[in-house]
């Protein structure tokens, strides 16, 4: 069984005390890292992954509310009252945590498991609600995207498929997004057609390259593919980001082959190695 990962943050001895023979009294397998404020506990965060965190309404480097914005997206927060009025502490509860709740006594182990599981079952709800509102943000977007891009195509001007592969960089939050030209005499090099970088990111730089990829046309045995990377984060390409990149591989097969202007230079063709120049 994984142990339950807490981080209490300035809590009292007695309440650490009561807190964790209340785990105990419950069955719980846990561990618990404490930490005396709230530099330490971003620290700890940075070094490993909670379930949750506990802490006080009054820390030593001031309010604990800037602590739960950042870190109460990725973990159930909970608030205790230690000599705070019950609204000092609201404005950091809007997401995704509980108001700030009194401990209980010491003999009451079951009001401190209940006002545990009662904070991750509120944030498991608050948390389902972001994502369906994100997918459905992120539906939209994309669609939005992918008209966009068709009304570039469409009239054909001279920086259309520059313009593009822009707006797919942008949505993506990719570190660049490309069109290359492999040809049958060679598999290890091909021409790099079009292009589109983020600013300051060089992908042969990255320390990680995930990189997705769809062909376009195929011509003579020469086969053009439409291409995003990430050279910043492990990236894993979703579903609704693979089908913009493919809703854009079809758009551009409608393309005039005149409209992919080449760039000047070459890069290795494998998904799995980096590129050896970028193009600005």
């Amino acid at each position: 069984m994984k142990p339950l990962q807490l981080l209490l943050v300035c809590l009292r001895e007695n309440w650490r005390e009561s807190l964790t023979d209340s785990l105990y009294s419950a069955g719980y397998v846990f561990k618990v890292k404490v930490v005396a404020n709230k530099k330490e506990a971003l620290k700890a965060c940075n070094q490993a992954r909670y379930d949750a965190l506990v802490t006080s309404c009054s820390l030593p480097d001031g309010s604990p509310n800037d602590l739960v914005l950042v870190l109460g997206h990725t973990m159930p927060c909970l608030i205790l009252r230690d000599g705070c009025s019950p609204d000092t502490s609201t404005s950091a509860t809007h997401f995704p945590t509980q108001l700030p709740q009194i401990p209980p006594p010491p003999r009451q182990p079951k009001a401190w498991i209940k006002m545990l599981e009662d904070t991750i079952r509120q944030w498991e709800r608050v948390m389902a609600t972001h994502i369906d509102k994100d997918y459905r943000n992120q539906h939209m977007l994309y669609n939005r995207a992918a008209g966009l891009c068709a009304h570039e195509l469409h009239h054909r001007s001279e920086n259309s498929i520059k313009n593009v592969l822009s707006i797919v960089l942008e949505v993506l939050g990719a570190s660049r997004v490309y069109i290359r030209e492999a040809f049958p005499e060679s598999y290890h090099t091909s021409q790099l057609v079009q292009e589109a970088a983020a600013w300051g990111q060089i992908p042969a730089l990255g320390p990680y390259r995930s990189v997705y990829e769809v062909l376009v046309s195929e011509s003579n045995g020469a086969k053009r593919f439409l291409g995003v990377e990430d050279t910043l984060t492990p990236r894993t390409w979703n579903q609704r980001e693979t089908e913009l990149v493919n809703t854009v591989a079809t758009l551009l097969r409608a393309t005039h082959e005149e409209k992919f202007r080449p760039a000047s230079g070459w890069f290795d063709g494998n998904p799995g190695s980096s590129p050896l120049f970028m193009v600005s």
